[in-house]
């Protein structure tokens, strides 16, 4: 019975305490729960606010993953908006492959994000320890054929090791323009290689001599030489001579000038006026080593050649350039060391393999321009003035007297006319010397009034 009493009176304890705690002020726990994105005090707020929001603020930047964020702001209550635009996405750019070396490890194709450097396919390494870089033939173990391919030993430019590489077979080829060195008479005749190589027929590449005007190619004894840009293995040569009674003789040299084929009394058959001949087979199937091409005029039956003289066709093997051989440095690359007029200079030529060798080359000539007359010339009298060079040297040279200029009238003797010439005293304008001259004949135009030319001398 005591327990039920205890327990009673401490319910009521309880109910009264939790009546006293009800009835306090709740004002301090009226924000716990409002939205941050909001300052204003609910609990004095009467009606709903009139948002006036602001200008739209950078929260966050946009990257290639991320969009960007941005908020605005009432100036009212404080409440915000938010807006997101879309991310940038990735920029791609292309990473090249990388060959491997023996020296260096190579690698795949990839591609990366040139803003954020993210790998969108990242480059794999590839290693070959046997990737060299031959350059400086050692030996020849076989040389190349148009038969058989063959061999060499190359020392690497990397890291110096030897190595053999196996050599193709050679192939037999149309010659171009860009295989002649240069195209030459040994007469007065020298025509630049764009000017004597025609296509014919459209489809052949020829090289020939053109008379033009006064210049002249096919009398006896002329020779038209082409100069290949490097030894070649000769295997077809077709020639084109103009005239029915013009022969020739060709001869193929090596680099060395030894002779190592000879085709003579060659006739094409042509036209005897200027007809571009037929096509003479000279060599067909060959193997000649050849540098130089020799066509030579050893008759012409007196035949009239006014338009195209010789046109020839050459199928020539260009060999490995990898090989040793003679180099020729004729092309000119560039100044070392510009010459002057008072010490030589020097420039690099390069060979047709690519090779670069620099040589010593001439001074050149004074560049004088005149200082001062030292005695001017007269009509009959030789002056002298001082020159001086760029580089200080000074020079006296002689002014050649001018002569008489006879150009001032002092008198008629007889007058021209239309029909007849005349006789006047003329006066020198240099030196004012007289002397009887004869006029011509007056022209149809000048019959109104009288003219008189100057006369020199």
């Amino acid at each position: 019975m005591k327990k039920r009493i205890f327990l009673l009176i401490l319910a009521v304890i309880l109910a009264f305490t939790l009546i006293s705690c009800g009835s306090k002020d709740g004002s301090e726990d009226d924000n716990s729960n409002t939205d941050t994105s909001t300052s204003t005090d609910t609990s004095t707020q009467t009606q709903a606010c009139s948002h006036q929001f602001g200008d739209w603020e950078l929260v966050r930047e946009a990257t290639c993953t991320v969009k960007a964020h941005y908020k605005r702001t009432c100036i009212h209550c404080g409440q915000f908006s938010a807006k997101f635009e879309d991310a940038l996405g990735h920029l791609e750019v292309i990473d090249e492959a990388v060959e491997p070396t023996c020296i260096s490890v190579g690698y795949t194709e990839g591609k990366h994000c040139s803003r954020c450097n993210y790998k969108i396919k990242p480059q794999e390494e590839i290693k070959n320890a046997n990737a060299h870089n031959y350059g400086e033939c050692v030996s020849v173990s076989t040389t190349p054929s148009l038969t058989s391919a063959g061999s060499a030993t190359f020392k690497c430019t990397l890291c110096n090791k030897t190595g053999s590489v196996d050599l193709p077979k050679l192939t037999t080829q149309k010659l171009t323009k860009e295989d002649i060195y240069s195209i030459t008479t040994n007469n007065d005749y020298n025509p630049a290689i764009d000017n004597v190589w025609k296509v014919v027929d459209g489809n052949k590449n020829t090289a020939g001599i053109y008379n033009t005007g006064d210049d002249w190619f096919g009398n006896v004894g002329d020779k038209l030489i082409i100069t290949l840009d490097q030894e070649m293995v000769l295997t077809d040569l077709t020639l084109y001579l103009a005239g029915n009674y013009t022969f020739a003789t060709v001869r193929i040299k090596n680099v060395s000038g030894s002779v190592t084929k000879t085709v003579s009394n060659i006739n094409a058959n042509g036209s005897a006026y200027g007809g571009e001949g037929q096509k003479v087979t000279v060599l067909s199937n060959q193997k000649i080593t050849a540098y130089t091409i020799e066509i030579e005029i050893t008759d012409n039956k007196n035949s009239y050649m006014n338009y195209k003289v010789a046109e020839v066709e050459i199928n020539a093997a260009k060999p490995d350039l990898r090989l040793p051989h003679t180099h020729h440095y004729r092309e000119f690359v560039k100044d070392t060391k510009p010459a002057t007029c008072t010490s030589k200079g020097t420039a690099e030529f390069s060979c047709f393999c690519g090779k670069v060798k620099e040589y010593s080359t001439d001074k050149i000539a004074h560049n004088y321009n005149i200082l001062s007359n030292i005695k001017n010339a007269t009509c009959t009298e030789n002056g002298l003035a001082a020159y001086s060079c760029v580089c200080g040297l000074k020079q006296e040279k002689t002014i050649v007297a001018k002569g008489h200029i006879y150009a001032k009238l002092v008198n008629y003797i007889t007058e021209p006319t239309i029909s007849s010439t005349g006789q006047a005293n003329m006066k020198c304008i240099g030196c004012d010397l007289t002397q009887q001259k004869t006029l011509e004949a007056l022209p149809l135009e000048d019959i109104n009034y009288l003219r008189v030319d100057s006369i020199k001398n």
